[in-house]
């Protein structure tokens, strides 16, 4: 960085305008992908868009400190959440037009088991170290 004056994060935050243009992280994953649109520490959210293609899935896992809400653009999602008092595992399926709060510690594991399904993640900043499996 020859020539650049580095600053820190939070300073580098306030001085970005929202008329600057960036590119969205991509992340291909074994069930699908990932388009990152925002991940923000200094005012803690993350913006996701999830494609899962047709009978693939996540794995079960959880998250000490992100809270989410799936709201569903294409397809139905089937979502297995572990109900933590009994141990159970639950199912629930959410259309497209409906969303599903996930809250912070409750493993869960996003299907698409009747066609590929494209999704909106909205949470809190994601932290890879919050990011627990359970089983794949």
């Amino acid at each position: 960085m020859i020539g650049q004056k580095k600053i820190g994060r939070r300073r580098k935050a306030e001085l970005l305008c929202n008329d600057e243009l960036y590119e969205p992280k991509f992340v291909k994953k074994r069930w699908g992908s990932e388009t990152w649109f925002a991940n923000n520490d200094l005012h803690d959210y993350c913006g996701k868009i999830l494609h899962i293609k047709t009978d693939c899935s996540t794995s079960m896992h959880f998250h000490l400190s992100k809270h989410e809400t799936f709201f569903i653009l294409e397809g139905a999602l089937q979502v297995d959440w572990v109900e933590t008092e009994s141990g159970d595992v639950m199912t629930t399926i959410v259309k497209s037009g409906e969303r599903m709060e996930m809250p912070k510690g409750v493993p869960h594991k996003l299907i698409a088991k009747d066609g590929d399904v494209k999704l909106i993640e909205a949470s809190t900043f994601h932290r890879n170290a919050d990011s627990f499996r359970v089983w794949k």
